[in-house]
């Protein structure tokens, strides 16, 4: 046996069995133990390669999804960096576009309350510097009113004794009092008028110095927006970079859990494979512990039931099958005879074989197949023996291994002087005692 077991026969002694019957098994625990432990391991392997594959599954889902979230994001990000760029050196956007427009107005409109102010000012200074003159004006007619009223004042007492009202003097001082008053009411209600104006002109003044302030900060307010759209923006800038980057990251998380999985699925379907290989083995060797007959023949071991049962060492055999249809036959001839039966062999000469339990003429006839030497005849005092083989047919299946019979060679018909040389032959060997002698001539 290649292994050892216990061995459980299926045939009987003399039972006839042909190729492919199981003759029988062999029970070994080793065997059957690394089989459940393959098994197992294969089991487990398989259910470890169902759980990578759907790790493996949900890995490659979560790649794509985050993939496709980084590219949204990027997307993103490249939208409002381009927005960016737009704020910083280009057009901008219709939010700060907007701000701009306000503030252009708001400035347009502050630059003409400006100019107005400035017209007005103007305008005050004008009225101031008409105000000093009429100021001065007055303080002269007032002089020249209060002159000639003392004038007359001083010539009264000597009007109607001495003077007449038309005295040219008298008239002269009348004329120029009446002159001085009337144009010191001028030049009062003048002032009067004008410092209406100065009040009106200052009221505006202040009216649009509030506009002024007013449109500076609604100028101030729209830069500030605008400036905190810019930063507003750049905020929005580092968030977007910040969920890129986390998206990145998801990503490369995600391609090293498939690359985990898909190696994990690799190394449980190598598994598997070499599982699925000792597995092959173990059952081929398992096949192997149950022997069938190669060959048709009948079991010749006799005292079987010894062993069935039993533990059997690997080595040692246990039973045997024998093709008795056809049986092989070995002959020894002598060295003189050897000449006889070689000189035919082309020819594969007829031979006779007669088992001597058996009637005689009960005979099994062949042809020789093959002639070889058995000893050396170069050993000193040894005579040469020759072994001849042929197969018989045995029709009746007779269990006839290892007996004994007669065996008969056929040769050609030889003449009287032919027989005497053979025979004398036989008994000196000329060969070996004169080498120019051959063994066909002789």
């Amino acid at each position: 046996m290649d292994r050892p077991g216990r061995v459980q026969l299926r045939v009987f002694p003399l039972q006839r069995v042909q190729p492919g019957d199981v003759v029988l098994s062999i029970d070994s625990e080793d065997i059957a133990d690394r089989l459940a432990e393959v098994e197992r391991s294969l089991q487990e392997e398989e259910a470890a390669l169902e759980v990578a594959q759907q790790r493996l599954a949900r890995s490659q889902q979560r790649e794509e999804q985050a993939n496709e979230e980084l590219q949204q994001a990027q997307g993103r990000l490249d939208a409002h960096l381009a927005d960016m760029r737009a704020i910083q050196g280009g057009p901008g956007i219709p939010q700060t576009r907007r701000f701009q427009e306000e503030r252009g107005g708001v400035e347009a409109q502050g630059e003409s309350d400006r100019y107005e102010v400035e017209r007005l000012q103007g305008e005050v200074r004008e009225l101031e510097d008409r105000q000093e003159a009429i100021v001065r004006e007055l303080s002269f007619w007032s002089a020249q009113k209060k002159h000639h009223q003392e004038e007359l004042d001083e010539l009264q007492p000597y009007i109607g004794e001495v003077l007449q009202t038309s005295h040219p003097v008298v008239r002269d001082h009348e004329d120029k009092l009446v002159n001085a008053e009337d144009r010191i009411f001028q030049l009062e209600s003048e002032q009067e008028q004008n410092q209406a104006r100065l009040q009106q002109i200052q009221s505006q003044i202040r009216g649009q110095e509030a506009s002024l302030t007013q449109r500076r900060h609604q100028a101030n307010v729209t830069r500030e927006q605008e400036q905190q759209v810019g930063w507003d923006f750049d905020q929005k800038r580092m968030d977007l970079q910040e969920q890129r980057d986390r998206h990145y990251n998801e990503r490369a998380i995600a391609r090293n859990d498939v690359e985990t999985a898909t190696i994990q699925v690799q190394t449980h379907r190598e598994a598997i494979v070499a599982r699925q290989g000792q597995l092959q083995d173990l059952r081929d060797r398992q096949s192997e512990l149950t022997k069938t007959a190669t060959i048709s023949g009948i079991v010749l071991n006799q005292n079987l039931d010894r062993r069935d049962g039993a533990f059997i060492p690997a080595g040692e055999e246990v039973l045997s099958i024998a093709n008795l249809a056809y049986l092989e036959v070995t002959a020894q001839i002598s060295q003189a005879d050897y000449h006889l039966v070689k000189q035919q062999q082309k020819e594969r000469q007829p031979v006779e074989f007669r088992m001597p339990n058996q009637p005689r003429n009960i005979k099994y006839t062949s042809r020789i197949d093959t002639i070889r030497p058995l000893t050396n005849r170069q050993d000193s005092g040894v005579e040469d023996v020759f072994e001849v083989t042929f197969q018989i047919e045995n029709q009746d299946y007779l269990r006839l291994p290892e007996d004994k019979g007669y065996v008969h060679i056929r040769t050609e018909n030889r003449n009287l002087y032919q027989k005497i040389q053979h025979q004398f032959g036989r008994l000196i060997d000329l060969p070996r005692f004169f080498p120019w002698v051959s063994e066909d001539d002789s």
